[in-house]
């Protein structure tokens, strides 16, 4: 398939072949990709490729979270039942710091950290 100009449909295929492609050599060297949305135009498409090393977890972000008394990898049930787990700390975000991925289904979420400690205290 060729592409005569970018949409967001061919563009979600252009990504996903990116990342299978860069998979072996993300394993051979144990370091992750970082996802980020890119832009793009009819005819440009930019994306920014941001590496960290496997499994490593950014001090600043680990700082935040334990300031509000926090840490990654925290289990919560959200308010729909399901089980959730903190991946990370937006330090740039004010409004909703704080990213958890639903275990249940596998999507990522941003939420307060008002809202997580809500849910911590108020288990079902």
């Amino acid at each position: 398939m060729k592409i005569t100009n970018f949409n967001r449909q061919n563009l979600a295929i252009l990504d996903e072949e990116i990342k299978k492609a860069l998979a072996p050599v993300l394993a051979k060297y144990g370091v992750e990709l970082d996802p980020s949305p890119g832009s793009f135009s009819d005819t440009e498409f930019n994306k920014k490729l941001k590496f960290k090393v496997a499994g490593s977890i950014n001090p600043l972000e680990e700082l935040y979270l334990k300031q509000n008394g926090l840490s990654m990898g925290m289990e919560f049930t959200n308010g729909t039942g399901q089980k959730c787990s903190i991946t990370g700390y937006n330090t740039k975000a004010h409004k909703m710091p704080v990213n958890y991925k639903n275990l249940v289904d596998g999507k990522n979420y941003k939420t307060t950290k008002e809202m997580i400690k809500f849910y911590i205290k108020n288990k079902k």
